[in-house]
């Protein structure tokens, strides 16, 4: 009876010897379930972070694809709108300078026919400056007698080609600085 006691407590200590190892196993089994679930939320997270980062890049590169689109569409149309305008000033009559002569004073009248094409009215228009100078050039121009002359306002008419007139005044000065 006693070999069967000691028999018995050898299988017993083999029993308790194989649960621990069995215990011992599953605690490592669920270590690596729990580390191989965390990790795969872990890249589950990263791989939704990537892809809200990529569609936000796409979003800002769509965005600035529209704004750039928008900006040489624009571009492209007021260079059209520009070619137009040149095309129909080409149109217009030749812009003319007529001198008369020189009177008893010195001093002559200029006048300046400019013509422009004038997209409102879709025709051509002339504006007419008169303008007095003297007749001497600049160089032999005495200052002191040029301020005792008083200034001469010129008239302005603006005119289309059809006779309907505008008038406005100007300095002398401010026409030969255009």
């Amino acid at each position: 009876m006693l070999e069967k006691q000691l028999e018995l407590r050898k299988y017993e200590n083999k029993l308790n010897s194989a649960m621990e190892s069995i215990t011992t196993e599953q605690k490592k089994v669920k270590k690596e379930v729990k580390y191989a679930t965390e990790r795969a939320r872990y890249e589950k997270e990263m791989e939704l972070k990537w892809q809200r980062d990529q569609e936000a890049k796409l979003a800002q590169e769509k965005r600035f694809l529209e704004e750039e689109s928008q900006k040489r569409k624009k571009e492209h149309e007021d260079m059209l709108a520009a070619a137009k305008k040149n095309a129909l000033q080409l149109t217009c009559k030749d812009n003319t300078i007529e001198k008369q002569d020189c009177d008893d004073d010195g001093f002559r009248v200029v006048v300046h026919t400019v013509w422009k094409y004038d997209l409102n009215a879709e025709k051509c228009v002339d504006t007419v400056h008169r303008s007095h100078e003297k007749c001497s050039s600049r160089r032999e121009v005495d200052f002191e007698d040029e301020d005792d002359h008083p200034r001469l306002r010129e008239k302005v008419m603006l005119h289309d080609e059809d006779g309907d007139y505008t008038e406005s005044s100007t300095e002398d000065d401010e026409l030969l600085q255009q």
